[in-house]
């Protein structure tokens, strides 16, 4: 092809990288952010990502800096500007994470030399350079796909790629402090317990589990271990948090997250929690990046399994229940297995009275 011809050998200058879907997808896609950062320090990586992602950016030394597509709900007019804006960057290539009609015929138009995706739609004709993955078979994780591509765009250029250095988020202590006062001041929690931030919400990514067997998670867990519980929500999920707090007996512990300053403030928070627990979704995901300790819960088809969705954290830090569905999962079946998890983490279990 003529585009890899010109690739070998060529500086690349500056790289756009197309994550511009949902939070988790974005998380999942740090990796191979920071691997193509590492490899190429004095490339200007630039992401294209939606407006409310964005903010993660400020948190990411290899993401240099950030296009905002504002097209998704926007005509005609909104994609010209967003395609004559790209034109203007002169990139000399381009990786797209995530591939769609839209996202194809934009960087087909915006003159850029190098178009790389994976070759699983119909679109991919509109790249000069395709991986084939078969995501839907979801035999990998999703960061390891979007590694995958990273791994066969440097290899044009001849140079190794390296894992990067884990975690990919880091909070430094007095940023942690700060935080956890906000917190204590704004929700009335004891930090002589364990925090636990549990999100009710999904986003819409999976269907969430329900509020009885929320209810009957945090009942167990503070029957057996000494904790402070967050219920979390993002906009417009608040009534999801309280109902679910109104259902709970164990009121006295239990505190709703559901306003902050913004997605970089909600992820300093996330960050002082001990455990975040929720189905696959952005805060998951956001937590597993800080390596913050994380249950998720899965549906077991295999474009939502665990298998595909699984986190960046450690993996001695990240226990995966699944069911036929979300709704599906038993939580009292499933506790023993939680209560083992949390035990070998270093919890101690309350002592019977």
């Amino acid at each position: 092809m003529f585009a890899l011809s010109k690739l070998r050998g060529t500086k690349i200058n500056k790289l756009l990288v197309v994550r511009n879907d949902k939070l988790g997808d974005l998380i999942l896609a740090l990796p191979s952010f920071a691997m193509l950062k590492r490899a190429l320090p004095d490339t200007k990586i630039v992401a294209l990502m939606p407006a409310y992602t964005a903010p993660i950016a400020k948190l990411c030394p290899f993401i240099d800096r950030v296009i905002i597509d504002c097209t998704k709900n926007g005509g005609k007019s909104e994609q010209k500007e967003l395609i004559a804006k790209i034109k203007l960057e002169r990139f000399d290539a381009a990786i797209a994470f995530f591939s769609n009609t839209r996202n194809a015929l934009m960087l087909f138009r915006s003159d850029i030399p190098y178009r790389l995706a994976p070759a699983t739609k119909i679109c991919q004709f509109l790249y000069n350079d395709r991986l084939t993955q078969q995501r839907s078979r979801s035999i990998k994780a999703e960061y390891e796909y979007n590694a995958d591509l990273v791994n066969h765009f440097l290899s044009h250029l001849k140079i190794s790629a390296e894992q990067p250095e884990f975690p990919l988020l880091k909070i430094d202590d007095l940023t942690r402090q700060n935080q956890l006062d906000k917190l204590v001041k704004s929700l009335h929690i004891s930090l002589n317990k364990k925090l636990v931030f549990i999100h009710a919400a999904s986003g819409g990514s999976v269907k969430r589990l329900n509020d009885l067997e929320l209810v009957t998670l945090i009942a167990l867990l503070s029957n057996h271990f000494d904790l402070s519980i967050v219920i979390t929500a993002g906009a417009n999920e608040g009534d999801i948090a309280s109902a679910v707090a109104a259902k709970c007996t164990y009121k006295e512990n239990i505190a709703i997250y559901d306003k902050n300053d913004g997605l970089v403030d909600f992820a300093h928070s996330i960050a002082c929690a001990d455990l975040m627990i929720c189905v696959s979704s952005g805060p998951l995901h956001l937590a597993a990046a800080f390596d913050i300790p994380t249950i998720g819960f899965f549906p077991t088809a295999k474009v939502e399994s665990a298998t595909r969705w699984k986190t960046i954290n450690s993996p001695d830090r990240h226990l995966a229940i699944s069911g036929e569905t979300i709704e599906k999962i038993d939580i009292k079946s499933n506790f023993e297995t939680i209560k083992s998890w949390l035990i070998r983490l270093g919890w101690h279990s309350k002592p019977r009275t």
